[in-house]
């Protein structure tokens, strides 16, 4: 005997869709022990160093917030973008004063940051400038949250930091609301 079919349309069941790769990214990040780091620095030359570090956590907890006197001059387009001057950093300390300390919570991370390729080089630079190994920066998984945003827009680089304030510290909590944004699919 034949069942009677409905004339209510049946709804289909609900279809599964893949998240884009930078909402996985951003979840996963967030539910690990990754750090977000940026910098400030004397300018954007083969001899600047960093004047500014901060390292947060995905928490947002604060790791490392520090100014540095650099050991050669400020460019003066950077201290309009960052406003950290001779008169600001004088009384600072070295870079090398800190070094140990940044390694130790660095080392074995992963590490986000808004343009990857720039901050690692600052790094690099800085530290040689202060003539300390940073053979150790291979142990660091380096992300760049700028290359991932980019791609999320169908952008091929380059992706303004919104709400980055020039400074270190502001600038990890902007990449921080960057990343909970795009783990949101936004």
């Amino acid at each position: 005997m034949n069942q009677p079919t409905s004339p209510i349309a049946q709804p289909d069941a609900p279809k599964a869709t893949a998240s884009p790769p930078s909402v996985i990214w951003a979840n996963n990040v967030l539910r690990s022990a990754s750090v977000i780091l940026d910098t400030e620095t004397t300018g954007l030359h083969g001899s600047a160093e960093i004047v500014e570090l901060a390292i947060i956590d995905m928490a947002g907890t604060v790791l490392f917030n520090q100014r540095f006197c650099p050991l050669g001059d400020i460019d003066a387009g950077a201290l309009a973008i960052h406003g950290l001057g001779p008169q600001e950093l004088k009384h600072e300390p070295l870079f090398a004063d800190y070094a140990d300390e940044i390694v130790s919570i660095l080392v074995g991370k992963v590490c986000v940051i808004y343009n990857a390729d720039f901050d690692v080089r600052m790094l690099k630079q800085t530290y040689a400038a202060h003539r300390l190994d940073y053979a150790w920066l291979r142990t660091v998984n380096t992300q760049c949250a700028m290359r991932i945003y980019a791609q999320s827009l169908g952008k091929n680089k380059w992706a303004k930091l919104e709400g980055g304030t020039h400074g270190a510290l502001g600038d990890c909590i902007a990449v921080l609301e960057l990343v909970r944004k795009m783990a949101q699919g936004g």
